[in-house]
């Protein structure tokens, strides 16, 4: 695991604009997992965008970060995407 880690840190440095998204219809375990990479990346002094297309549910309202979501994006230089293996549950805009 902790090549993979090593991998993303380098990736980040280099980065500029991060875009961070997940799965259509998002369910708590993509929210989760968006908002904690945020902070992995917020710790390398960087200012992640979070996208998903569909709104994230209210009942996650309690969670920090809830409102950095957005269902539009800047021009980004990297892209991670979580929560998801196939790209036919991803945006249009990424496929």
């Amino acid at each position: 695991m902790t090549v993979y880690w090593t991998k993303l840190k380098k990736l980040v440095q280099g980065s500029k604009q991060i875009l961070i998204a997940t799965h259509l219809d998002p369910d708590g375990d993509a929210v989760c997992a968006v908002l904690a990479l945020a902070i992995f990346v917020r710790s390398f002094f960087k200012i992640p965008q979070l996208y998903c297309v569909h709104p994230i549910p209210e009942k996650y309202s309690f969670l920090k970060g809830y409102k950095s979501f957005r269902q539009t994006f800047k021009p980004y230089d990297l892209l991670i995407v979580v929560d998801t293996a196939k790209l036919k549950r991803l945006a249009s805009d990424f496929i």
